[in-house]
């Protein structure tokens, strides 16, 4: 039976497979040319490096290839990224939680902020009624930067959790060596607040995709490259860049069924854990039942060294067949991509829907869940069927045309 998971299968093996294939070739290529002298350490990050270092290592053996580069797994996330850069960048950290936390308590961002060893203390604190208030960036340095016990509990564990992760660092990386992050991206932000911690480090972001669509400052770009996309604005020039469109498919890929790292400890031996030591991410990291990574895989067990060199053939096919799958779907690709709600993040809980499904008819409904949803494309197809994916073509056909008179407008 062609279940919709084999559809997916399907889907990860022909379409995702090259293009992680390419990125497999272009990361091999990377780090060869980047670990000369001195030598650099690859730490691929989590939760996304953990699968981007399991496509690379696959890769590496269907080519009969071998790395003399140090290969690390990195538990860090934008979260611990933030409480290790709090005493050192605090207005980096306040604009980024003022982004990652809008419209929500200052009670949310603690209790997001703090593990969950400290729940007693937390529960006890956390009935300030200014807590209620939004976390804008007078009440997150109220939070953080108060005289009050709160604040000086939470500045504590900032200290804590940097001393940690820097103990950590200083097993995994000596010195000198560059640190290439790999991950998959958009705007780096865990390198932006880890460079501006220890600044004499040398960082540099490995990425699937990077891109400034925030339109924030970016000084760590100077050293963060895009494999697959280096694109701020989304153009329908650039097949690639129907990534920025719907993101979450690549997060769907990457991200396995695993919580983020959330906090650092300090083990009976001396070593340095996590929140993530009672979880069995290898296991999830491999296999989860993730019907993409699981077709992504397949692909991968289907090359041989000869396929090298066809690689960059496959990915132009395979980004042009995604490119009119994402920017103009029909109902079919629809089922075959849609990736369900997705998890917030940044230790808050909840989740967001990537397409609303539902019966409420009348054209504001409509409208609302197009504007709503994170796969505008999508949504538009689903509600307008069977004439929404004619119209997202005609729009697309528009739009590369308006991008290339941009484009030569430009050059003159």
């Amino acid at each position: 039976m062609n279940t919709q998971d084999d559809r997916r299968r399907d889907f990860g093996r022909e379409w995702l497979g090259p293009v992680f294939a390419e990125f497999a070739r272009r990361l091999e290529l990377y780090v060869a040319a980047a670990t000369q002298d001195p030598p650099a350490v690859v730490l691929y990050c989590a939760r996304g490096g953990f699968r981007l270092r399991a496509i690379h290592e696959l890769w590496l053996q269907r080519m009969g290839l071998n790395s003399t580069t140090r290969h690390e797994d990195f538990m860090i996330s934008r979260l611990l990224a933030s409480k290790v850069a709090l005493l050192h960048a605090p207005e980096l950290v306040i604009g980024t939680l003022c982004s990652e936390f809008a419209a929500q308590s200052l009670r949310a961002l603690a209790s997001a902020f703090l593990p969950d060893t400290s729940a007693a203390l937390v529960s006890a604190q956390l009935s300030t009624p200014r807590l209620t208030a939004a976390a804008d960036a007078e009440g997150i340095a109220w939070l953080f930067f108060g005289d009050h016990s709160l604040a000086r509990h939470l500045r504590m564990h900032a200290e804590e959790q940097h001393e940690l992760l820097g103990d950590r660092l200083d097993a995994l990386c000596p010195d000198p060596a560059p640190r290439l992050l790999v991950d998959s991206g958009l705007y780096g932000r865990t390198q932006l607040l880890l460079d501006a911690t220890w600044p004499k480090a040398e960082w540099h972001g490995v990425y699937f995709a990077r891109s400034n669509h925030c339109h924030q400052p970016a000084p760590h770009f100077k050293h963060a490259t895009g494999l697959i996309l280096e694109e701020d604005e989304f153009t329908y020039l650039v097949p690639e860049a129907a990534f920025l469109r719907y993101w979450h498919l690549i997060e769907a890929v990457l991200e396995p069924a695993i919580p983020s790292v959330r906090w650092l400890e300090r083990r009976a031996d001396e070593s340095i854990g996590s929140n993530m030591d009672n979880v069995a991410w290898q296991d999830a990291v491999g296999d989860d039942g993730n019907p993409f990574f699981a077709g992504i895989l397949e692909h991968l067990n289907e090359l041989g060294p000869s396929d090298r060199q066809h690689s960059r053939a496959r990915f132009r096919d395979a980004m042009r067949g995604l490119q009119q799958a994402i920017l103009s779907p029909r109902i079919s690709d629809i089922e075959r991509m849609e990736v369900g709600a997705r998890g917030r993040d940044f230790g808050r809980d909840g989740y967001n829907s990537v397409l609303h499904h539902n019966d409420e008819n009348g054209w504001q409904a409509r409208r609302r869940r197009i504007r709503e949803a994170l796969w505008s494309e999508g949504q538009v197809a689903l509600e307008l069927a069977p004439f929404g994916t004619l119209l997202l073509r005609q729009r697309r056909r528009l739009g590369l045309l308006i991008d290339a008179l941009r484009f030569l407008g430009r050059r003159h």
